[in-house]
């Protein structure tokens, strides 16, 4: 019986030791060799982005998933739309600083009426002095007519200006002394000139009888505001206006002009221009030539003002429109002898100065640049060739 015992505790010992060996069995990995490949565990990035980009429908925790990826793309979107707003706006704003910058400012655009009056000091005349903006009406238009006349012109100014309705910057010429009584009649007759809408006048004290029509109509032009301006060299009465000249003008002109346009019904010819207008930003780096001033001609000063423009501009374009008519009186042949021989030597330094200044010496010069050079060469040519046959004559 005790062998009984034992051997029914043995097997009972037997089963339990069984049925614990197989509940708590321990797993014994095998053991890599030294020479396998180490795999490396995925980091916490590599976890995050599986765990984002994997959508699986577990209940309440897949709405969770949905909108952390909503959140991450709107993210993402907003990121990509600020950057390229930033980009874009840096670019534009770089552009148009650099736009400001290429494009000069001319220097009179900064001068007060005070300034510029200061300015002038020296180019006129020894006791000439000038009152401006005695009449000032303000504008809001792009183009002024330039013009100047003696006091004794004041009627047939108004008689002109009819037919003009843009903006007139207007010089007046005098020979009375300023504070005097023929200058305080002079401005009672002045202000009747208030009738001419947005017109500025500007009175000249002239010490001599000797007028300077260019220096006049560069004065005419220098105290405009507007940014276009249309420079009639002849008295008014030598201007015949269409009804409506002002829109009929400035309909023709191109809104980015970059040369002076010479205004005829008819070809212009830069030898004999006459006193066809002209119309040229105000801020245009060309003027008006006094060299032959003294003569007190407008016709000789304008011949020498446009041919200038034509020299500088390689060409003037052309507007169809009349606007001119009759000329000067001719003057005496002694005057006319001597103006003509300045005349050819002003030109003949002009045309030297052009060619020395296109050309290219040992520098290699663009397309443009011998373009240039060459209708420069046949312009001064033709100039020169005129010159002779006009002595021949």
């Amino acid at each position: 019986m005790s062998n009984d015992v034992q051997s029914h505790l043995s097997t009972t010992n037997s089963q339990t030791r069984l049925r614990a060996t197989t509940s708590s069995a321990t797993v014994i990995l095998p053991r890599s060799s030294p020479g396998a490949p180490i795999v490396p565990s995925p980091n916490r990035f590599t976890i995050l982005l599986r765990f984002l980009c994997q959508l699986e429908d577990h209940g309440k925790s897949s709405w969770r998933l949905l909108a952390i990826k909503w959140m991450v793309l709107v993210y993402c979107f907003a990121s990509l739309l600020f950057s390229t707003t930033t980009l874009y706006a840096f670019y534009v704003l770089n552009r148009e600083q650099a736009s400001q910058l290429s494009t000069p400012m001319s220097p009179i655009e900064a001068l007060s009426r005070s300034q510029r009056s200061a300015r002038l000091a020296r180019h006129l005349g020894n006791g000439d002095v000038i009152e401006p903006f005695l009449l000032n009406s303000p504008t809001t238009l792009n183009m002024a007519a330039c013009m100047w006349i003696s006091e004794d012109d004041l009627n047939p100014f108004i008689n002109w200006s009819r037919n003009w309705s843009g903006a007139i910057s207007l010089v007046v010429t005098t020979k009375c002394e300023p504070e005097s009584e023929h200058h305080r009649r002079l401005l009672a007759r002045l202000n009747s000139l208030r009738q001419v809408d947005q017109l500025s006048l500007h009175l000249i004290h002239t010490t001599t009888g000797q007028h300077s029509p260019a220096l006049y109509l560069n004065l005419a032009r220098f105290f405009a505001t507007p940014k276009l301006v249309a420079l009639f060299p002849g008295h008014p009465s030598q201007h015949s206006l269409p009804a409506d000249s002002f829109n009929s003008l400035y309909s023709l002109v191109p809104q980015s002009i970059k040369k002076p346009l010479l205004v005829s019904a008819n070809p212009v010819s830069p030898l004999a221009p006459h006193l066809a207008p002209i119309v040229l930003p105000q801020t245009s780096k060309t003027w008006c030539t006094e060299r032959l001033s003294f003569m007190s001609s407008r016709e000789a000063d304008w011949s020498e003002c446009s041919w200038q423009m034509w020299l500088e501009e390689n060409e003037l374009e052309h507007i169809k429109l009349n606007m001119s008519s009759s000329g000067d009186e001719q003057p005496s042949s002694a005057i006319r002898r001597i103006r003509d021989r300045m005349s050819s030597r002003f030109r003949a330094e002009m045309c030297e100065g052009a060619v020395r200044r296109l050309s290219p010496g040992e520098v290699q010069t663009s397309k443009t640049a011998r373009r240039q050079l060459r209708w420069v060469k046949n312009f001064c040519k033709q100039t020169e060739n005129s010159v002779k046959q006009h002595r021949g004559a």
